[in-house]
């Protein structure tokens, strides 16, 4: 009987280190440099916005840029980002990266005259199979996208980058990306060539798989992005960038920036693995 209470309470010290152990760990995470990159898509006039997901107000963005602009933060080039996650340079304590999914027409006649006005840079990825030689003229009651006119011939203020060919659909419920052998997602990074030969890319619907990883390492691109509300911390996979979804909620952006709600608490490595998958079995934060 005595050794039974020895043993449970050795588990017990055990459990109560680990527990201290792992609240110190993820509260250096939390104080370490990280960085928000910010993912939007579709901006719309305030009189055409009615709340979909994945749209903003013009008003909004425009606030929120003011915000940026008066708490000092500096918008990042996809250069500056990756010399920063790949070779350890060192960049601004008050740094973001705005991007833009999906290749929507708004980037250019709404967005990029904002960045503009307040000396910021964005990037816009965008969707081959929907990207024509030309840009439409803005019309905000019509569906339009980035043409390759604009592409191959921006502003200091934006860059572009891909949102894959064709992977923005699904297949019999299934994300097309997940559906495709190696060969065929050669073939869809050859297609992309058509529109220019980007180093960048924003995964369709956020999903990435190790071939497509192994793809663009062999591709030679830089840095490739997803969803999943968390900072970057340097060092993390560049492959497997993290991006955090903004709305046109005002309180909410500002907890991206003021709150420790979004901060990589586990690092980059196996623990945070281990931790985030059990996270998202138990469908909530454990620290």
């Amino acid at each position: 009987m005595k050794r039974i209470i020895k043993i449970i309470i050795a588990l017990l010290i055990i459990i109560v280190l680990c527990f201290i152990g792992m609240k110190l760990y993820v509260n250096h995470n939390k104080n370490a440099f990280q960085i928000p990159v910010l993912m939007y898509h579709d901006v719309l006039l305030d009189d055409h916005y009615k709340g979909e997901d994945d749209t903003i107000s013009i008003s909004m963005f425009k606030e929120q840029l003011q915000y940026l602009k008066d708490n000092n933060y500096k918008t990042l080039t996809l250069e500056e980002f990756y010399d920063y996650v790949v070779n350890n340079k060192k960049i601004p304590q008050k740094s973001v990266l705005l991007t833009f999914d999906d290749g929507f027409y708004s980037f250019h006649y709404l967005v990029e005259p904002l960045l503009e006005e307040y000396n910021m840079h964005a990037v816009c990825f965008v969707i081959g199979e929907a990207t024509k030689a030309s840009t439409p003229e803005y019309d905000p009651n019509k569906y339009g996208t980035i043409g390759k006119d604009l592409i191959s011939n921006h502003s200091e203020y934006v860059e572009y980058g891909s949102h894959s060919y064709g992977l923005h659909k699904e297949v019999n419920g299934q994300k097309m990306i997940d559906t495709l052998s190696k060969e065929k997602l050669k073939e869809e990074l050859n297609n992309v060539k058509e529109i220019a030969d980007f180093k960048y890319m924003s995964y369709p619907f956020n999903t990435d798989t190790p071939e497509i990883r192994e793809l663009l390492k062999e591709y030679n691109y830089k840095l490739a992005f997803r969803g999943e509300k968390e900072q970057v911390l340097r060092n993390v996979n560049q492959y497997q960038i993290p991006r955090i979804g903004t709305k046109s909620d005002f309180k909410e952006f500002k907890e991206i920036f003021e709150s420790d709600y979004y901060k990589n608490r586990y690092g980059n490595g196996i623990i945070r693995k281990v931790m985030i998958t059990i996270e998202r079995k138990l469908g909530k934060r454990l620290f």
